[in-house]
């Protein structure tokens, strides 16, 4: 299954298993989803193939273009994530 917990950290980029279940499941290859995220087909293959991770914008961009989330599931910066401990100030 996808995941598409919206948290902007290092655990945000996707697994290269993410990225392929994600073009399975919208039956996309690889090329047509570098298209449509105006990238390289080298771009996306390396990301595909883990030899580059694939940056949180990207991946939340391809995941609202193949309707598997929508825009306003995406956090804006800054936006609490979850955290209920936010300390004091």
């Amino acid at each position: 299954m996808v995941s598409h917990i919206c948290r902007k950290d290092e655990s945000d980029q996707p697994t290269p298993e993410d990225i392929q279940n994600l073009l399975t499941k919208h039956r996309l290859s690889s090329a047509a989803a570098a298209r449509m995220l105006r990238v390289s087909e080298r771009t996306f293959r390396k990301w595909l193939q883990g030899k580059k991770p694939m940056p949180w914008a990207p991946w939340m961009l391809l995941q609202i273009l193949v309707a598997e989330i929508s825009p306003n599931e995406v956090p804006k910066p800054g936006a609490d994530t979850g955290d209920t401990d936010r300390g004091t100030l």
